[in-house]
């Protein structure tokens, strides 16, 4: 089974990615899951009931990659909708009716297609 892989600089353990000792820096290689993938790319946005973990569970064969595509999309499908509602500038004015539905996440996960599998 493949999985996402997630690298993070760890200080403490006296080595760095390469393996170079006497570097202040360490490797932390794991799986990361896509639901924590989905959050940080949603962190601070308004979700409008969309579940993320419903929504990771579905996403077999994406890559962390393609989750931060998924979430690009829903973010470009809520500006189309706000654009197309109101004229030109009058738009602008209507960013508090933003908020990431799950129709938008589901229209992504159509247009986004998994790359490993």
């Amino acid at each position: 089974m493949l999985g996402r892989v997630g690298c993070r600089s760890v200080a403490r353990f006296g080595t760095d990615c390469l393996g170079r000792v006497g570097s202040s820096h360490a490797c932390w290689i794991g799986v990361v899951p896509a639901a924590v993938i989905l959050g940080v790319h949603t962190r601070e946005k308004p979700l409008a009931a969309a579940d993320l973990d419903d929504l990771a569970a579905r996403t077999a064969g994406y890559s962390g990659a393609d989750l931060t595509a998924v979430c690009r999309e829903v973010a470009m499908f809520v500006v189309r909708a706000v654009a197309d509602a109101y004229p030109g500038p009058e738009a602008n004015e209507h960013t508090d009716e933003v908020s990431l539905s799950p129709a938008y996440f589901e229209a992504a996960l159509e247009t986004v297609e998994p790359s490993l599998g």
